[in-house]
C-alpha cells in the first residue's frame, strides 16, 4: 500500500476507523473525511502513533474535493463508510 492515496469516510469510528488503521499500518496516505473534527483530531493521532509513521491527514466530511480531475491530485482508493 505504500506511494497509495486512500479517502476514508467515516473514519474516525467503527468500520472507517478499522480500515484505516489497518491501511496506515500498510503504509497508505490516508484523508480521514470525517463529519465531526473534535473526534477526528485524536483518533488521527492514535492511528499514527499506532503505525508508527506519519501520513495521516482529516478533513471534515461535508466537503470533499473532486480528486484526479485536473491532473494535479489523484487518489488511488475511496472507502465510504
Amino acid at each position: 500500500m505504500k506511494e497509495k492515496i486512500v479517502l476514508i469516510t467515516g473514519a474516525n469510528s467503527g468500520i472507517g476507523k478499522e480500515t484505516t488503521r489497518a491501511l496506515a499500518k500498510k503504509g497508505a496516505t490516508i484523508i480521514m473525511a470525517c463529519r465531526n473534527l473534535e473526534k477526528a483530531g485524536p483518533v488521527c493521532e492514535m492511528i499514527q502513533t499506532e503505525s508508527k509513521r506519519g501520513g495521516l491527514h482529516y478533513i471534515q466530511a461535508r466537503w470533499i474535493p473532486t480528486c484526479g480531475t485536473s491532473g494535479e491530485h489523484k487518489e488511488d482508493g475511496i472507502i465510504h463508510y
